[in-house]
């Protein structure tokens, strides 16, 4: 049963990262940790998550902006990813649900205090950002910060975050067969919560065109506290 909460979790984060291109392992992770074991989130996710990131990325591949993309963006990921995988293998759920939880807490501080992005993309960012996305696939929000005070669109802010995430999911879910966690039973759950994509899709789209994104942003930070708190709770169990 506990399937059918979390399918509607998941129904709000694509519709987020449909909206944003980043944010939708976030939302997953964190409302999703109180209804399925959060070392189980991102494997069960991933595979249905390349469904839609894919759609989008492919569908605005004209926004993306390909020299951010392989100069700056890549080649620090590429760095943190290997890590955060790493150092996945020696933290049980508790563990994950604290990092998590402080990850959350850092991106609400620096938001409610107005904490200024760099004035240039940040390397070391970048790598805690690629750290993030390696342990828990929830490294958008910090990339996002991470690349500074770059004059995008919001189209090619979406297309060139979600064509990230299409290439390193992909790496991930090869990393995730070669430890079983991506198996027969997980890709089951995958198949039954698929309907979670198309709604996402129709609900981000709305969003994007229609919703005013400050108050959006609002919103999202004053829920993400809530679970921020909660998981650090929770951690302590």
């Amino acid at each position: 049963m506990e399937l059918i909460p979390f399918g509607l979790v998941l129904v709000l984060a694509y519709g987020v990262q449909t909206a944003t291109g980043f944010g939708g392992m976030l939302v997953a992770s964190v409302l999703g940790s109180f209804f399925l074991p959060i070392e189980t989130i991102a494997p069960t996710m991933t595979p249905i998550s390349l469904l839609q990131t894919g759609f989008i990325a492919v569908r605005n591949r004209r926004y993306t902006d390909r020299e951010l993309l392989f100069r700056s963006i890549l080649p620090g990921l590429a760095v943190g990813i290997p890590l955060g995988a790493l150092l996945g293998l020696f933290l049980d759920g508790n563990a994950l649900r604290g990092v998590l939880g402080l990850i959350v807490g850092f991106l609400v501080v620096r938001d409610l205090i107005g904490v200024e992005p760099p004035a240039t993309p940040s390397r070391v960012g970048i790598v805690s950002a690629g750290v993030t996305q390696g342990l828990m696939g929830a490294g958008g929000p910090l990339l996002l910060w991470s690349l500074g005070r770059l004059s995008l669109s919001p189209q090619t802010l979406r297309a060139t975050l979600t064509t990230v995430w299409v290439i390193t999911d992909s790496l991930l879910l090869g990393w995730w067969i070669v430890q079983n966690r991506v198996n027969a039973e997980t890709l089951q759950t995958s198949v039954f919560l698929l309907p979670a994509v198309p709604l996402g899709l129709l609900l981000g789209e709305f969003a994007f065109k229609r919703l005013d994104a400050a108050m959006f942003k609002k919103a999202l930070t004053v829920g993400l506290a809530v679970m921020a708190v909660l998981l650090l709770v929770n951690s302590l169990r």
